[in-house]
């Protein structure tokens, strides 16, 4: 993923022309290019001695661009605040939202980001993903994401690529992946004495095993079938307390990868 952003990017030479930026080839637009497109690839760099606004100045006078940007731009990310405090007072979370900023210097149409939330704790996780959306929604920003946390694409994008030993082996929306991933889906149902309608299940699902005392396991083709079953056990007497179908990118993901 990184080298597939460093070749989009210019910091990796490309091999022919094939890369091209709103209908233009790369080469012919670099480094002009970056004042349409922010992008933040792998480790932000940052200036630790030098307060937040102060790094978003420096990067201003080094890309030729006005310096009026920078604390609108710090306002975007929520780091207005800790304008004037020094970047290594900053935690993580802080760093990658002020490395967010730097490239939103520009304001740019396409914003590139490696792994934005790696290594942020659940709360910045879900910060992080807030604000990405919150750019796309008010300031019209396409934002192309590298990304093996699959949880969180799942939650912030609607469209996704994955690669596989160098190949792109899907590229769409999601809905569009729900749609061609594998049709079967793995159903656990958590139910008291599970083992004695175990072989009331089989007999509907012959795949169907027990994995733990209290859970069973098959494959079903949809939600609806989940849905039957659950109905028939309650029905039958079966107290059921959770039904966990196994639907979603990480699932898709796997299925996909898995094949030659």
């Amino acid at each position: 993923k990184t080298t597939t952003m460093r070749l989009l990017t210019g910091l990796l030479p490309q091999q022919g022309n094939h890369i091209e930026f709103f209908g233009q080839p790369l080469n012919t637009q670099l480094p002009g290019l970056f004042h349409r497109v922010g992008a933040l690839i792998e480790t932000p760099s940052i200036y630790l001695h030098l307060s937040g606004l102060d790094n978003l100045r420096v990067v201003a006078r080094l890309r030729g661009i006005s310096e009026k940007g920078a604390m609108p731009a710090l306002e975007w990310v929520k780091l207005e605040k800790a304008a004037h405090k020094k970047a290594s007072h900053y935690s993580l979370g802080m760093k990658q939202r002020l490395a967010i900023a730097m490239a939103l210097l520009s304001g740019p149409e396409l914003l590139m980001l490696d792994e934005p939330v790696n290594g942020l704790d659940p709360s910045g996780m879900i910060e992080m993903r807030e604000l990405m959306k919150e750019l796309n929604r008010e300031q019209g920003v396409t934002i192309f994401i590298a990304s093996h946390l699959l949880q969180e694409i799942e939650k912030m994008c609607s469209h996704i690529a994955i690669i596989h030993m160098g190949s792109v082996r899907f590229e769409g929306t999601i809905q569009q992946l729900a749609t061609q991933a594998a049709s079967e889906k793995k159903l656990t149902i958590v139910v008291d004495e599970a083992v004695h309608w175990l072989d009331n299940i089989r007999s509907f699902h012959p795949n169907a095993e027990l994995v733990q005392t209290d859970k069973i396991q098959f494959t079903v083709n949809n939600r609806g079938e989940a849905a039957a079953i659950n109905r028939q056990l309650v029905q039958a007497g079966a107290s059921v307390s959770e039904l966990r179908l196994q639907d979603g990118l990480e699932e898709w993901f796997m299925e996909i990868t898995s094949k030659q």
